[in-house]
C-alpha cells in the first residue's frame, strides 16, 4: 500500500522541528506519562520512497533498512541512534544513501503506550556507482516518527511509521589527481516501519 508523506515533505526542516516541539508540549500538558523506563530497540525497513536526482526521480525498488536504539524516562522524554540504509537504481547508476541520526521523543502511558518522536541527521555517506564512483560524505534532513506500545514479556512489543527527507551532497569523485563533482545533490525522501522490543525499568 502506497503511504503519502507528501504534506510532512513539503514542511520545511526547521518547521517540521517546532512542530514536532508544540505537539510535545501540549501533549505532556494534557497527559501524565506514567512512572515507567523503557529500553527500546527497534529494525527498521521500507520500501516506499521517492529518490530525486536533478530531474531524474524514482520510486522504483527502493529498499531501506536500518536500526535504532531508544532510552525512554520514566518522565516520558527519549532519545537515541537511528542507523538507516537505503539502495536503489537511477539511470543505471546503482545509489547507496547511508545516515546516521539522532532521535529524540516523548512517550505517554504506562503499559499502553504512543509515541511521537523527531530525528535529526548527524553523519551519512552515500556512493554513485557505475564505472565511476562519486561519494560523498555530508547529509542534512530530519524524520518524524509515530509509535504504539502494547504489553509483552516483562515489556512491550512498539511498532509504527517513519517518515524521513535527507539530502546527501555534494558528490565528487577523484581521478589522476583531478577532482570532479557533480552538480546536483540526491534527496532521499522514504517511509520505514519501525517494529521493536521495548523492556520496562
Amino acid at each position: 500500500m502506497q503511504r503519502d508523506l507528501s504534506l510532512y515533505f513539503d514542511i520545511p526542516s526547521l518547521r517540521r522541528f517546532f512542530l514536532f516541539i508544540s505537539l510535545v508540549l501540549f501533549i505532556s500538558t494534557s497527559y501524565a506519562a506514567d512512572d515507567i523506563g523503557r529500553l527500546r530497540y527497534f529494525i527498521l525497513s521500507g520500501d516506499q520512497g521517492k529518490i530525486t536526482h536533478g530531474t531524474n526521480v524514482t520510486e522504483d525498488s527502493i529498499k531501506t533498512q536500518g536500526a535504532s536504539i531508544h532510552l525512554v524516562f520514566a518522565n516520558g522524554m527519549g532519545f537515541g541512534p537511528a542507523m538507516m540504509t537505503t539502495k536503489t537504481t537511477l539511470n543505471s547508476q546503482s545509489h547507496t544513501l547511508y545516515s546516521e541520526n539522532i532521535d529524540v521523543s516523548y512517550t505517554i502511558g504506562g503499559e499502553w503506550s504512543f509515541t511521537l518522536g523527531y530525528g535529526r541527521a548527524m553523519n551519512g555517506r552515500g556512493e554513485i556507482k557505475n564505472g565511476d564512483e562519486y561519494v560523498t560524505s555530508s547529509v542534512k534532513g530530519d524524520a518524524l516518527f509515530m509509535l504504539f506500545g502494547m504489553p509483552f514479556v516483562f515489556g512491550e512489543l512498539v511498532g509504527g511509521l517513519r517518515g524521513s527527507k535527507h539530502e546527501f551532497g555534494p558528490y565528487q569523485k577523484t581521478e589522476n589527481g583531478t577532482e570532479t563533482q557533480l552538480e546536483e545533490n540526491i534527496i532521499n525522501q522514504t517511509v520505514q516501519m519501525m517494529l521493536g522490543y521495548g523492556l520496562h525499568f
